[in-house]
Formats: C-alpha cells, sequence, structure tokens
C-alpha cells in the first residue's frame, strides 16, 4: 500500500541503504493498560505483524524514567507488549534491534546471519544494530526525558516534545557511543508523504553541526521520527564490511 502525498509544500527526499530498508520505531499509550508497540517496515506510524524469523531480532521493549525500568510483556500480536499502567510523568520508551549480519550475495538476494566466513558468494556485508525511541507523556511534561541513556547511536531532544509545534524548530542531538556526532544526516520520516520503499521520503533532511545538533522544523501536525543512520569499518574486512547504525525517535507535533 502506497501512502499519499500531502500538499504542503517542503519535501526532502534521501535514500536509507542497509539490508533490511525497514524503518524501526516505537508507539506507546498508556490508557487502561500501558501499552507498546514495535513499528517495523514501510507504514509508519502503522504498526504490521512482525516476520516470524526477525521476532528474535527485537529485545522486549520497556519505559525508562529516571533509570527505573517499566517493563512490559508481549501480549496478543507479536509487535504488541502490555505491562501495569504508569503513574503521571515523562518517560522514555525504548526498544532495541540485535546486532545481526545481513550479506548481499552473488545473485543480489540478502541473507540474513550470514557474512563472510560462514556463507558463499558474499558481495557485501553488514552488521546491522537498530536503536529506537520515543517519550510518553502521561498528564505532564517534564524534561527528565532530554538526558542521553546510552544507546550506540542515539538521538536525543533538547526539550520534551510537548513543547514541540507546527512552524516553530526543535532542537535534536545525535551521538555516538556517547559523543556528539558532526555531520550526520539526519531525516524525518512522516506519514504524509509518498514511501517508494527504496526511495524513502522524508519531511525533512539535514546535518548535525559540530556538536552533533540539529534544528528541525515542520509544517503539519501529525507524528513523525527523526531518523539517523551512521556506518563505520568493521573490525575483520575477511568476515564483513560495515557496521550500520539506526536509530529513531518517535513524536507527535501538535
Amino acid at each position: 500500500m502506497k501512502i499519499n502525498k500531502s500538499a504542503f509544500s517542503l519535501i526532502v527526499g534521501g535514500i536509507l541503504t542497509s539490508a533490511g530498508a525497514h524503518d524501526f520505531w516505537l508507539n506507546a499509550t498508556n490508557d487502561k493498560v500501558l501499552n507498546i508497540q514495535i513499528g517495523y517496515g514501510h507504514e509508519f506510524p502503522g504498526v504490521e505483524p512482525i516476520s516470524q524469523k526477525r521476532v528474535q531480532l527485537f529485545q522486549t521493549p520497556y519505559l525508562l524514567k529516571n533509570g527505573q525500568k517499566f517493563e512490559v510483556k508481549q501480549t496478543g500480536e507479536n509487535f504488541n507488549f502490555e505491562g501495569k499502567k504508569v503513574a503521571k510523568g515523562s518517560y522514555i520508551v525504548v526498544g532495541e534491534y540485535k546486532p545481526t549480519f545481513w550479506s548481499q550475495m552473488s545473485d543480489g538476494k540478502w541473507q540474513m546471519q550470514t557474512n563472510r566466513k560462514n556463507g558463499q558468494g558474499v558481495k557485501y556485508c553488514e552488521l546491522a544494530k537498530m536503536s529506537a525511541k520515543a517519550v510518553l507523556n502521561v498528564g505532564v511534561a517534564d524534561e527528565s526525558v532530554v538526558k542521553p541513556i546510552g544507546q550506540t547511536l542515539e538521538i536525543v531532544p533538547l526539550s520534551n516534545p510537548a513543547n514541540f509545534a507546527v512552524d516553530e524548530s526543535f532542537g535534536m542531538q545525535v551521538l555516538f557511543e556517547g559523543k556528539p556526532l558532526a555531520g550526520v544526516d539526519v531525516g524525518v520520516i512522516s506519514p504524509y508523504l509518498e514511501n517508494t520503499h527504496d526511495n524513502e521520503q522524508r519531511a525533512f533532511w539535514g546535518k548535525t553541526d559540530k556538536n552533533g545538533r540539529i534544528n528541525i522544523k515542520l509544517f503539519k501536525a501529525g507524528e513523525y521520527a527523526v531518523s539517523v543512520l551512521y556506518k563505520t569499518a568493521y573490525k575483520d574486512s575477511a568476515e564483513c564490511d560495515e557496521n550500520v547504525y539506526e536509530s529513531t525517535f518517535k513524536f507527535a507535533l501538535k
């Protein structure tokens, strides 16, 4: 299914080049129960069942507040997790995709859990690692969510997303191994633009400054996710070519 383009004017496209070519994000609510859903695919912000062969690649998501962890359990569909309803406050929603080898073979197809040492005819190999965050504000919004939590590639909002508004700039910082990452591409995933899978449209595109920071401005209310991809050389070229890190930060704009 394709998503229709919206009428708003600023459209900046970008290509995320990775084996899966899937986005990874988190949705969270706190109504009758705490509910966290893993989004993985091309239909942001909608969720769909995760392929059975990939389910084990995801760690169980959780909430974090000032170092305290609030756990959930998988319930119903394999993307859905539930836990005890939480008290008022601001929480970070956290998810991780475990480091996984992906290789493109000589026939152009991709194979999971394959590298140069355990596969034949590998043209290119990457070790993929994905991280996702969101903020869940329950009743009130506080600034505890602007602290890094230690993800390898991490997107940190410079204020609580409850403060974000249409036509107003808001700041993000990108960290790699806890340090500011300068000059990296930052995109914003939007459900309001056409997504052709191989050429994923972004509602915003830019680069971080020397402090790993970037100001973003969007022109339509709704749900979005800041997205960053960063590559480094793999430690042993006889086994694999690159480490590919991807990170998203999901938020709502009012």
